[in-house]
C-alpha cells in the first residue's frame, strides 16, 4: 500500500494508469527510470520515477509470485472464477486510499487524484515549466495547468518577491 501511495505522489500518474501498470512498464532509458503509462486517448508516455522509488518497485515486482498469465503490477485481493488474482481496479484503489486516510485520522476526503494535484502543484512551486509538466502528466496543452494551478503560482510569486524585498 505504501508503494502505491508513493507512486501516486511521486509520479502524478492517474488512478487508471497505476491500475493498468504491467510488470514490463518500468523501464530504464538514458540511465533514468521511467514508467511507461497509457493515458487518456490511449496515448503512451514516459513518466520519470525517482531512483529510490524505482528500486522499491523493482524489489516489489521481483517478490511477486511468477504468474505468466497475470502481468499487472498491482493485484487485488479478489480472485477470478479460475482462482487467479485480478488486477487492482480503480474502485479498489479508491477504497484503499479512503481506508488509509481514515486510519491515519485524516478527516478530509482523500482520493487518488489528489496526489496528482499535489504533484503538479509541487512541480510548479519548484519552478518547473508548465510545458514540461504537461508532457509528464499527459495533458494535451498547458491551458488546464494554467487554469487550475495558475492562482497557486501567482501566490507563490508574490510571496517570493515580497520575501526577497524584505531581506534587503
Amino acid at each position: 500500500m505504501h508503494l502505491i501511495v508513493r507512486l501516486l505522489a511521486d509520479t502524478g500518474i492517474r488512478a487508471d494508469e497505476l491500475c493498468g501498470l504491467q510488470v514490463d512498464d518500468l523501464i530504464e532509458h538514458d540511465r533514468h527510470d521511467y514508467l511507461r503509462v497509457t493515458g487518456k486517448g490511449e496515448k503512451d508516455r514516459l513518466v520519470p520515477v525517482p531512483a529510490q522509488l524505482s528500486k522499491r518497485l523493482r524489489r516489489y515486482i521481483r517478490s511477486r509470485p511468477a504468474d505468466p498469465s497475470n502481468t499487472f503490477v498491482f493485484l487485488s485481493l479478489r480472485r477470478s472464477r479460475r482462482g487467479e488474482y485480478e488486477p487492482l481496479s480503480v474502485s479498489g484503489l479508491e477504497q484503499m486510499i479512503h481506508a488509509l486516510s481514515k486510519n491515519a485520522g485524516i478527516t478530509r476526503r482523500v482520493y487518488p487524484h489528489i496526489f496528482r494535484h499535489t504533484y503538479i502543484t509541487e512541480l510548479l512551486r519548484r519552478g518547473v515549466d508548465a510545458t514540461k509538466i504537461r508532457r509528464v502528466v499527459g495533458h494535451s496543452s498547458t491551458q488546464l495547468i494554467d487554469r487550475v494551478y495558475g492562482h497557486l503560482v501567482e501566490g507563490d510569486l508574490a510571496d517570493s518577491v515580497l520575501g526577497a524585498l524584505t531581506q534587503r
